[in-house]
């Protein structure tokens, strides 16, 4: 088995909320809090269906979940 690239691919739908405020005339300060899941990578199929043919118990993947938060500062021109 060759591991290649697109092996590594995933879907991620994140949803959220982001807000700006202002720091006076030139600049602004920004700020993202995303919540995400992902979908199931073709590695992490193969190693389960692997591991499931060696064990006696119902083996599975755990789906990917997490949080983004973003901040910067921003200057407006």
């Amino acid at each position: 088995m060759y591991i290649i690239p697109k092996d590594f691919y995933m879907l991620w739908i994140k949803l959220g909320f982001g807000f700006d405020a202002d720091m006076g005339d030139r600049s602004y300060w920004r700020c993202e809090f995303l919540y995400g899941w992902r979908t199931e990578t073709k590695i992490e199929s193969v190693a389960r269906d692997m591991e499931a043919m060696y064990s006696t118990y119902d083996v599975k993947t755990k789906p990917g979940y997490g949080f983004t938060i973003k901040t910067c500062i921003g200057i407006k021109l």
